[in-house]
C-alpha cells in the first residue's frame, strides 16, 4: 500500500491525526490508532538499519502530536480504553531502547519524557504493572488541567442517530416567534422541538430523557441563560 516508502506511511499517520483533531473525524481517529499500534508492534522486532529513519521520524511525530492531545482523551474515551496508547508507547520505547542505534535510543528517552509530561503518573504506573519494564520520568507530572472546549470530541453513533431524529420534520423557529439569535446559539435544542412542543417543553424532555449529551447541555444552558432572566 505504501510501496515500501516510509514517508508515505508517516504522512498517513500525520494526516489521520490532523483530520481527527481538527475535523473530529471518528474514522480518522480509528485509522491513527491502528497505525500507531501497528508501528509500535513492529518496534518489538529487531530494528535494522533500513528502519532507523522511519522510527526516528515517527517518534518525533508522536512527540509533537502529544503536545496537542488533551489529557482527558486518554482517560475518558472508549478509543483509549485499556490504554492502547500507553501500550503502544511502552512497546515503542522498549523497542528503540533495545536497538543498536544511538539515535533511536536517544529518541526513546525523548519520547519517554514527552509522554510523562502529558499523561498522569498513575496511568503510567498501571501500565508498568501490566505491560513491561518501561519507566518514564517521574519528575514531570501534569501541572495543570486543560478545561477547554477546543479539544477533539468523539461523537458516538447514538448521538448521531439522535441528531438525525431531531432534524426530521422540526418546525421553523422563526415562525414560532423565537428571537433569531436563540436558534443560532442553541441549534441542537431548537432542532429538537417537535410540532406539539414549545422550547420549554423541549428542554424538559431533553433533561428528562438524558439521551443526547449535546442536547442536554444546550437545554440546561438555555434555561439558565434565557429563561432564568425573563
Amino acid at each position: 500500500y505504501y510501496t515500501n516508502d516510509w514517508k508515505k506511511l508517516l504522512g498517513d499517520v500525520q494526516l489521520a491525526y490532523v483530520l481527527f483533531l481538527h475535523m473530529h473525524c471518528l474514522s480518522s481517529l480509528e485509522h491513527w490508532r491502528d497505525l500507531v499500534t501497528m508501528i509500535s508492534l513492529a518496534a518489538t522486532k529487531a530494528i535494522d538499519e533500513t528502519c532507523i529513519e522511519l522510527f526516528s521520524n515517527f517518534t518525533s511525530t508522536l512527540q509533537l502530536q502529544l503536545k496537542y492531545m488533551d489529557k482527558e482523551f486518554f482517560d475518558d474515551t472508549e478509543y483509549s480504553g485499556d490504554n492502547f496508547f500507553l501500550s503502544a508507547v511502552t512497546r515503542l520505547v522498549n523497542g528503540l531502547q533495545a536497538s543498536n542505534s544511538e539515535l533511536l535510543q536517544r529518541k526513546a528517552a525523548e519520547l519517554s519524557k514527552a509522554a510523562s509530561t502529558v499523561l498522569t503518573a498513575l496511568a503510567f504506573q498501571n501500565e508498568q504493572a501490566e505491560c513491561g519494564t518501561f519507566k518514564p520520568h517521574e519528575n514531570n507530572p501534569m501541572e495543570e488541567e486543560h478545561d477547554s472546549d477546543d479539544g477533539p470530541m468523539i461523537v458516538s453513533v447514538e448521538e448521531c442517530e439522535a441528531s438525525l431524529a431531531r432534524s426530521a420534520g422540526c418546525p421553523n423557529p422563526a415562525k414560532r416567534g423565537y428571537p433569531p439569535e436563540h436558534p443560532r446559539k442553541y441549534p441542537f435544542l431548537f432542532a429538537s422541538i417537535q410540532p406539539h412542543e414549545d422550547v420549554l417543553m423541549a428542554c424538559s424532555r431533553a433533561l428528562d430523557m438524558h439521551v443526547d449529551v449535546s442536547l442536554v447541555r444546550e437545554a440546561a444552558a438555555y434555561l439558565e441563560e434565557v429563561e432564568a432572566h425573563k
